[in-house]
C-alpha cells in the first residue's frame, strides 16, 4: 500500500475506509463491510445503498478526488465559566481548507482529574461554536486527539499547546 500510494495525489484505499468508519460507527461499518463482501455489486454500490440516508455516496465523492489541503486549528476559547456546580467551556473550531471537505472531527476537553469529554462536529462550514458543560476545570482543548484526520499541519490543534519530550540516548528534545 505505501509503495503504490507514494506520491499519489488520491487517498489510500485505508484513509476512505476509516472515514467511512467514523462516519457510520463501529457496529455499523462490520455489518455494511460483510455485507459487501458477500454482495457482487462494486464496493461504492454496496456501501452506499447500505445506508442511503447517511452520505455515503458524497464521502466517497469527496474522498476518491485529490487529496485537500486542510488546516483545523483552534480559535477563540471561554475556558471554565461557571454554570452552577459546574464549568462551561466554549471553544471556536476553524477550517481553512482547498476545497469542501465534509467528515467527523473530534474535540476533546481535557479535565483535571481526567474526566475528557469529546464532541463531535460534522465540519459543516468552516466554522464552529461548541460548548460543555462540566463537573471539573477543563485545561485543555484539542482536535483531533487522535490524529485520524489528514491536515498539512499539527501544531494549532491544542491550546494550551501539547508540549512532546523526546528522549533519544542522551539527548531530549522538546517539541
Amino acid at each position: 500500500d505505501q509503495i503504490q500510494t507514494f506520491n499519489a495525489p488520491r487517498p489510500p484505499g485505508r484513509v476512505i475506509l476509516a472515514k467511512l468508519h467514523d462516519l457510520v460507527g463501529e457496529a455499523a461499518f462490520a455489518t455494511m463491510i460483510n455485507r459487501c463482501i458477500a454482495d457482487s455489486a462494486p464496493f461504492r454500490e454496496c456501501a452506499a445503498s447500505s445506508f442511503p440516508d447517511r452520505g455515503i455516496e458524497n464521502l466517497l465523492e469527496q474522498w476518491n478526488a485529490p487529496y485537500p489541503i486542510i488546516n483545523y486549528r483552534v480559535g477563540e476559547i471561554d475556558f471554565n465559566q461557571p454554570a452552577g456546580d459546574e464549568f462551561r467551556t466554549t471553544v471556536e473550531v476553524r477550517r481553512d481548507s482547498s476545497r469542501d471537505v465534509t467528515e467527523p472531527v473530534t474535540i476533546r476537553m481535557r479535565t483535571v482529574g481526567g474526566a475528557d469529554v469529546d464532541l463531535q462536529w460534522n465540519s459543516q462550514g468552516d466554522v464552529a461554536l461548541l460548548s460543555q458543560t462540566t463537573s471539573k476545570r477543563v485545561y485543555q482543548v484539542a482536535i483531533d486527539p487522535d490524529e485520524r484526520l489528514i491536515e498539512t499541519r499539527r501544531d494549532d490543534n491544542a491550546w494550551l499547546p501539547r508540549l512532546e519530550f523526546v528522549v533519544d540516548g542522551a539527548d531530549i528534545q522538546v517539541s
